[in-house]
């Protein structure tokens, strides 16, 4: 019981000790974030650990609060069933008997204890589908958060209206485009904003690839500054993980039209 209690509050400890899972500090700083405050969102370079640190998320929600609904999302299907579903099968299957109670997924995005007890994988293709989930217990996650439109941030916002306590959102994703409702999250003091850029992982920092292996490391870091340039946008979004000030795309630099609006 005592155990439980803290796994309420400290999703790494819950993760640490029932999905034998070792984080790296960027990791944990996203778990204890989503434990501590109502709205997350994570902008981050590749290879960081983002989409793991999310399934676990999912796996201790709904183990640790009954009723508990997780409500997932991604810009398409594929990456719905592929990226963070994909990382949830995997994380059940490790841990077996120790997630006592939760079902290894029968379909491929939902994981169902009971009626009210449940968590879900949704694509964004209709957004009306998102209309209708309430109650105590609910958890939204949004990944690849810079692609789901609009209209299903709106939904989401809608389904989180009840105590912040037992409501959160985490919306994770690479900054790619400084625009939209995940450049607005990201800047708006509603939500608790964690940058993780590669530079800062352990692999990079330790030049070390096998401390967490599978996560980015320095080669890959070097070869992509030496390809993309260090003020490409490309690089600062993917490898930084910081929002460009102009998208691949424009003509004008978003940072031309703050100076001009400030002057």
């Amino acid at each position: 019981a005592r155990k439980v209690a803290r796994w309420i509050r400290h999703p790494a400890d819950f993760g640490s000790s029932v999905l034998d899972r070792v984080y790296t500090p960027g990791q944990i700083r996203v778990l204890e974030s989503v434990a501590r405050y109502p709205q997350t969102v994570v902008h981050s370079g590749h290879g960081v650990g983002k989409t793991s640190s999310a399934a676990d998320i999912v796996l201790w929600w709904i183990s640790t609060r009954k009723p508990a609904v997780v409500i997932t999302t991604a810009p398409t299907w594929r990456q719905v069933d592929t990226l963070l579903w994909n990382e949830i099968r995997t994380r059940k299957l490790a841990a077996g008997r120790r997630l006592r109670g939760i079902p290894y997924p029968t379909k491929k995005c939902r994981m169902e204890i009971s009626s009210n007890h449940y968590a879900i994988g949704l694509s964004t293709d209709e957004p009306q589908s998102f209309q209708g989930f309430h109650g105590a217990n609910i958890l939204v996650v949004l990944d690849e958060a810079g692609g789901v439109v609009s209209q299903v941030w709106e939904q989401v916002d809608g389904v989180a209206v009840s105590d912040p306590e037992t409501c959160k959102i985490l919306a994770i994703g690479n900054p790619v485009d400084p625009t939209g409702p995940f450049y607005e999250s990201y800047l708006s003091e509603s939500w608790n904003s964690i940058h993780l850029s590669c530079w800062d992982h352990p692999n990079v920092v330790h030049k070390d690839p096998k401390l967490y292996p599978g996560m980015v490391t320095l080669d890959w870091l070097l070869r992509k500054k030496r390809e993309w340039g260090e003020t490409s946008p490309i690089y600062i979004s993917r490898c930084c993980g910081l929002f460009p000030t102009k998208r691949t795309d424009s003509v004008i630099d978003l940072a031309w039209y703050d100076h001009s609006a400030n002057r």
